[in-house]
């Protein structure tokens, strides 16, 4: 979240789970929402073959965060 607040491009990955508690350290600390990405789940119970295909959707969706926040 630093980085955010400094301007520099970050995202900030959080699993299903604990996406609520997420959404609240993000909001009391004034960082946008869409700088989140949450992965569906719990990563820490599911196979090594779904855990790398939720870790390449987050991927994809962090680097289109990114890019989109180079671009403003």
């Amino acid at each position: 979240m630093q980085l955010i607040r400094r301007g520099r491009p970050a995202v900030i990955l959080a699993s299903e789970q604990f996406a609520a508690l997420a959404r609240q350290i993000v909001r009391s600390n004034q960082v946008p929402e869409s700088a989140m990405v949450v992965i569906p789940g719990n990563p820490e119970y599911v196979t090594g073959e779904k855990l790398t295909a939720l870790a390449d959707r987050a991927l994809e969706s962090s680097v289109k965060q990114l890019t989109a926040a180079e671009k403003k």
